[in-house]
């Protein structure tokens, strides 16, 4: 059994369904960033009331965003899966640790703040935002704690959803 070869249709059928899953953990992780940032974040910084309405929004683009990014990334997923499984796995990993790690860093520095960082990014050195945040105050074990737990939680709702075998018509729906 061991040395059986699977078709290779049949191996980017497996890896698109394992894709699903990946995509499914990384959809959860971006939503609990957002709560986080609607009853932490906002708590700690001191939000003004009113912004219920544009967290529910936040809801609705960091769906879009995953989803967007898991197009981008899908046909190059299944390429490298057809390499091996292990090589995608890590790259889809990768990929989604940074996404996360930026979403959370990009959320700090808003509530720290109160300036959306767009393309203007790209004109700061990281010593100017290190600056920024440092005389913010906003380096406390509140915006820390984060960068760390919601790349492990990614990791684990991952392990544990890949494990997971939903019903065909599930993934039907992103076809």
């Amino acid at each position: 059994m061991a040395g059986k070869k699977i078709p290779n249709i049949d191996r980017l059928i497996i890896a698109s369904y394992r894709y699903l899953n990946n995509v499914l953990a990384l959809l959860i992780v971006f939503w609990l960033i957002r709560l986080f940032d609607v009853f932490v974040i906002a708590q700690a910084f001191h939000f003004p009331s009113g912004y219920t309405g544009s967290h529910l929004l936040g809801l609705l683009y960091d769906s879009y965003f995953v989803l967007k990014v898991a197009a981008i990334f899908f046909l190059p997923y299944l390429l490298l899966s057809l390499l091996r499984k292990q090589i995608a796995q890590g790259f889809f990993i990768t990929v989604a640790l940074v996404l996360v790690v930026a979403n959370l860093l990009l959320a700090v520095y808003f509530a720290s703040t109160k300036v959306m960082l767009g393309s203007d990014l790209f004109g700061y050195s990281i010593a100017e935002i290190k600056e920024t945040l440092q005389s913010s105050g906003s380096m406390s074990v509140v915006n820390v704690i984060p960068v760390v737990v919601f790349p492990i939680l990614f990791l684990v709702i991952r392990h544990y959803l890949v494990k997971v075998r939903f019903p065909n018509i599930c993934y039907y729906f992103f076809y």
